[in-house]
């Protein structure tokens, strides 16, 4: 779509600027509401049964799940292009922040401790994602507050009772790369055991700056969370932990952190009052 074209619905119009991604069910774009804000965009590719049934499922999912996921602020599935109006995420997903990411573990534990919590609670309630990677992860900010992590693109999630109906197909497996081995069997079906794989890799990716290979064991990143990415990625479902006990252990590391960087500090700042006596001292 041509940037400025404009989208309207009936609370709002909407000018259309950059492209911010492409995937397989449409594209999203950055837009200005008509009074200046921006938003962001998600533009049906093909408008065919199928994909406005899958349109209203994900629609369903951002106001179901508002905590978890983007805020949707606005939709019109009955124009030409259909599209979904949703929070603008100031710093871009976690892909475009990979370098930053994994150099600042301060901010990527809280951030993967959001995340875990968010699977677990569309888990909680029989939901699976199905396209967890660091392309889906966006990050926010509220004013000087931390960064927020949200899931975006609810294009795959599959609601209860679909479950027992969604195989693996070339359409319904999401992102190859973050896809758990034993999904690679005809037949197979998504189970919470492979959204923690999926998860456990973004982990990884996001802490190292690279994606590890299923079954890795993991020596990168902060110690008392080794064994746990280990186990995420593991090529057994079975010894794969539950997004409850990820997020635990993440919440937990991510505290110890803060009390690290808290010590630091203090021992920095009397070791400065030291030094200034010093000085003060020597000029008397």
């Amino acid at each position: 779509m041509e940037k400025g074209t404009i989208l309207t619905t009936h609370a709002s119009r909407y000018e259309i600027g950059e492209c911010l991604g492409r995937g397989a069910q449409g594209s999203v774009y950055q837009a200005y509401r008509s009074d200046g804000a921006p938003v962001a965009i998600k533009l049906i590719r093909e408008v065919t049964t199928d994909s406005l049934q899958r349109q209203g499922t994900e629609l369903r999912a951002y106001q179901d799940f508002p905590n978890q996921f983007v805020r949707l602020l606005d939709w019109n599935l009955t124009c030409t292009r259909p599209f979904l109006v949703l929070e603008f995420c100031i710093h871009g997903s976690a892909r475009l922040q990979l370098g930053y990411l994994s150099t600042w573990h301060s901010v990527t534990l809280p951030l993967l401790g959001q995340a875990s919590g968010a699977l677990e609670e569309l888990h909680r309630h029989g939901y699976l994602y199905r396209d967890f990677k660091p392309d889906n992860l966006l990050l926010t900010q509220y004013g000087f507050g931390p960064w927020v992590a949200k899931l975006g693109d609810a294009g795959l999630i599959c609601l209860p009772r679909q479950l027992r109906l969604v195989q693996v197909t070339q359409f319904a497996r999401g992102t190859p790369e973050y896809l758990a081995p034993e999904l690679f069997v005809p037949g197979a079906l998504y189970t919470q055991q492979a959204e923690a794989f999926a998860f456990g890799i973004t982990a990884v990716e996001m802490l190292t700056g690279s994606r590890p290979p299923a079954g890795s064991r993991i020596s990168a990143g902060p110690n008392e969370i080794h064994t746990l990415l280990t186990d995420l990625i593991s090529r057994d479902p079975s010894a794969r932990p539950t997004l409850h006990h990820a997020r635990l252990q993440l919440e937990a590391a991510s505290e110890n952190l803060r009390n690290r960087n808290r010590a630091i500090g203090a021992v920095a700042v009397f070791g400065l009052v030291i030094l200034a006596g010093v000085a003060f001292s020597k000029n008397k």
